[in-house]
């Protein structure tokens, strides 16, 4: 007979627990190999009506089991986000837009920061913080690299992104600048003052925090810096 004891029980769930993530990572390998026919032939990552086939089936077979519909739906929700992720990742590496560039993230070790510099860091950048809490080879290659870098991001408040632009009129960096500050307003003069000075410089607001995944479930603000 089945040992029905605590012990056992919670034992025999670590075991299910093991094989439903062995199970996510098939089918995690499996979604790459989709996407990667997508790419091939050209179609879009997203197929939200596939994935609402997906979800209906986790759903129907769910109260056939007598589980609950919608905690059938969120598992499967999860496991289609990671599959969509990772479609998205072998996306952006082949893509390789980045390749051969590099990128500074200032304020890159913040949570915000940090999500960025993986972001770009699929596209193939070779990125680096410059952050008081980054590791000092780290800021000392961000220092040396920020003045022709590519592609160099303010995660930083307002008034420090401020702070910066002034301090970087005099020899504007080569690469574009780009702020994610939230309030645009004290950012106006010092954008145009670096634009003047021949910098390139853009403005977005991401409308998410760091914990989102898929950028396809997300806005972002564009603003308008001429």
């Amino acid at each position: 007979m089945a040992d029905q004891s605590l012990d056992g029980l919670r034992e025999r769930i670590r075991q299910l627990d093991l094989q439903l993530l062995e199970c996510a990572a098939e089918r995690v390998e499996l979604a790459r190999q989709v996407g990667e026919i997508k790419r091939r032939e050209r179609r879009s990552t997203a197929d939200y009506a596939q994935e609402r086939v997906v979800l209906e089936r986790a759903r129907a077979v769910a109260k056939e089991r007598g589980m609950d519909p919608g905690a059938a739906a969120d598992l499967i929700a999860g496991l289609i986000r990671a599959s969509v992720t990772a479609q998205d990742e072998d996306s952006l590496r082949i893509a390789a837009a980045g390749a051969g560039k590099s990128a500074v993230v200032v304020g890159g070790a913040g949570r915000m920061g940090r999500w960025l510099r993986r972001f770009i860091s699929a596209q193939g950048y070779t990125t680096a913080a410059l952050d008081p809490e980054a590791a000092p080879d780290e800021n000392e290659w961000a220092r040396r690299a920020l003045p022709s870098v590519e592609l160099l991001v303010c995660a930083t408040p307002p008034a420090a992104t401020a702070e910066l632009y002034a301090s970087w009129s005099a020899k504007p960096p080569a690469g574009v600048v780009v702020d994610i500050a939230s309030i645009k307003t004290p950012l106006i003069e010092p954008i145009r003052a670096l634009q003047r000075a021949g910098g390139r410089v853009a403005s977005i607001h991401p409308m998410f925090g760091p914990s989102a995944v898929l950028l396809r479930d997300t806005d972002v603000v564009i603003c308008d810096a001429r």
